[in-house]
Formats: C-alpha cells, structure tokens, sequence
C-alpha cells in the first residue's frame, strides 16, 4: 500500500487523519472538522494524524506532507500495538502487523495539549524506517511534578490497548517519545510551549539507527535536557537552541 496526503488541515476533530488496519487498501479522508462549542466549550481532539496498525497488517510506503494541526492533545501519533482483534468471530487469530517506510513531513501544530508526539512499537517488533522532517510545535505546557509520567518506566507498553495516546496521557518528554524503532532520522524539529515545561525534549529506548539534528527549543522549554535514552545504538544528535 503506498499512499501520500498533501493538504493542510486545521484539525480539532477526534481523531483528525487516522489510517488502521481495519482497512485494506483504505484512508480515511482529511476531515477538518471541529467540535460544536455550543455542545461541549471545552473539546479538544485526541490527535492530529494516527498511522497505527494494531490487528494484523502491513503499513509501509507511507508520505504525508503538509498538515497544519489545531488543538489536539497529540499531533502526531504511530504505533504499531498487538491487540490482535478479529474482523469476524470466526476469522484465524491475526499476525503480528508491521509498519516500515514511513515519511510525514511539514508539520505545524499549534495549540496542542501536552500529550507528546510519539512513534512506538512492541517488544520484539520494531517499526522501521521512519523520517520526520520539519515539525513546529507550540504546545500548552504549564506542566509540574506529579502532571505527568516522570520517568521512562512509568510509560506502560499497553501492547493490547485501544490504540491511543490517552493510554499514556502526558508522556515524560515534551517534543518526541520513540520505543521499539529500527532507523528513525529526525531532522527540523521546532518545540515551543504557551508556558514553562519542565520536561527533556526526546526519549528513545530500544532504538536502533537514531538521527536527530536541526532542533530548536523555545524559552518555556526544557533546553538543558535535551534527551533521554535506553538502549539505544547507532545514534547521532545535533542539537541548536533557539535564545
């Protein structure tokens, strides 16, 4: 399956951009809906773009390009999950899915809630080869102690769960969170926040072939700690600072 999106979006719908693997051969259209105010003053989307495969499947050749994303708690959110769930009771038990060759690209999220942009596998199934180029985030910060994960072992690998980053809820980094990737190069990656946030900026664990490069952190952003890593090989960083 190969499929490219270019468009923008301003996106503050539930799941904006979501391809599953409920589907063949199948993307669900950019939908630029919001939520009706009069109904619920306080909506927010759970997540700008998901690419997630979580019942069996292949998920490779995939390019988007070009989303402007508006208040979501997740811009962007990959996974690839072992729920494992049948199409029909009497359909065979599904493999284990697959994601590789994934490029999004152009990204620009603004009034984003603190749930993190995240690519993750599974123990002992990686999603493999990922570029991420050209991310400008400006997220809500105002986070303190005990508002999110504080650690990479409070982040529960939840293989089976309903594929979403409520799962997690606010992650222990800021800007990137990626568990369980086999070559994965980020290059442009802008991460500011309406208020301080205290948290590095990436964390990886169990990562084989980390590029990162070309990164600039706003002033309520944690520029000291830039990232946090767990097993993780073949890395390369190089980090710039926005003053």
């Amino acid at each position: 399956m190969s499929i490219t999106i270019s468009t923008k979006v301003a996106c503050k719908n539930e799941e904006g951009v979501k391809s599953k693997s409920e589907y063949k051969e199948y993307l669900t259209p950019v939908r630029p809906g919001k939520p009706d105010p009069s109904r619920n003053p306080s909506a927010i989307g759970i997540t700008g773009l998901s690419l997630e495969i979580v019942d069996g499947g292949v998920m490779e050749g995939i390019t988007v390009n070009n989303l402007t994303i508006e208040g979501t708690k997740c811009p962007v959110y990959v996974r690839l999950g072992g729920r494992g769930r049948k199409h029909r009771i009497d359909a065979p038990e599904p493999t284990m899915g697959r994601m590789s060759n994934i490029s999004i690209n152009n990204i620009t999220a603004y009034g984003s809630g603190n749930f993190t942009c995240s690519v993750t596998g599974i123990p002992g199934h990686k999603i493999e080869n990922v570029t991420l180029s050209n991310f400008n985030i400006v997220q809500q910060g105002g986070l303190k102690d005990g508002d999110y994960l504080a650690t990479l072992g409070d982040v529960e690998e939840k293989e089976k769960a309903y594929p979403q980053p409520t799962n997690w809820g606010n992650l222990p980094v800021s800007g990137l969170f990626i568990r369980h990737v086999e070559g994965i190069a980020v290059n442009g990656f802008s991460i500011d926040a309406n208020a301080s946030d205290p948290r590095p900026i990436f964390m990886a664990h169990d990562v084989k072939g980390l590029s990162i490069s070309n990164v600039l952190v706003g002033e309520n952003c944690n520029n000291e700690d830039m990232i946090v890593t767990k097993d993780v090989t073949n890395e390369s960083f190089d980090f710039n600072y926005k003053k």
